[in-house]
């Protein structure tokens, strides 16, 4: 039986809930069983992600509401090169971590656009297994601060994302021995 946790966002609880139903018994639902139309309220604010390891975590669906936060549309792409090199190892080292263990990430980070101006995020990711039972499949919900992006200019693109804090939650597999809070 997996672990109830309660979320700082209701986006996440909601998600959350509707995860649970999916899991059932077994470690992690399988991806085929989704449907966005059970959470209607959170599908602008979703993502797909597809990981190959070591080092491509590829964003295979984004939420309109993502779109206009952050000017650009990314679905396709590996997530990990808008990751600066001295977070880069520890944030391979996280998602990979996120598919062996099962568990749910929770991610707090910065987008910084090119004019400097940041606005912060939080998201949860929750692992999902492939048809044959394959791990690397997560959907993350997002929560931007809403009054930030209103500051940042429509022309004004994402440059890069600062990794705030990430810490795992566990959901009945446990949990790596793995967390990161940034400095200065």
């Amino acid at each position: 039986m997996a672990n109830e946790i309660v979320f700082d966002e209701p986006e996440f609880d909601v998600f959350y809930s509707y995860w649970r139903e999916l899991q059932g018994d077994e470690p992690a639902p399988p991806k085929s069983h989704f449907d966005p139309l059970k959470v209607p309220s959170l599908m602008e604010q979703m993502s797909v992600l597809q990981w190959f390891p070591p080092d491509k975590l590829l964003l295979r669906l984004m939420g309109t509401k993502i779109v206009d936060q952050t000017h650009l549309e990314t679905t396709g792409t590996n997530l990990l090169d808008l990751v600066r090199a001295p977070q880069l190892e520890m944030m391979k080292r996280c998602v990979q971590a996120h598919h062996d263990h099962l568990a749910v990430v929770l991610l707090k980070n910065e987008r910084r656009f090119a004019s400097g101006k940041a606005v912060a995020v939080k998201y949860a990711f929750f692992p999902f297994l492939g048809d044959s039972g394959a791990r690397g499949f997560s959907i993350g919900v997002h929560k931007a601060d809403e009054e930030a992006n209103k500051l940042v200019a429509q022309h004004d693109l994402l440059d890069h994302v600062k990794v705030l804090s990430l810490d795992f939650a566990d959901v009945g597999n446990g949990v790596p021995d793995l967390s990161y809070k940034a400095t200065g």
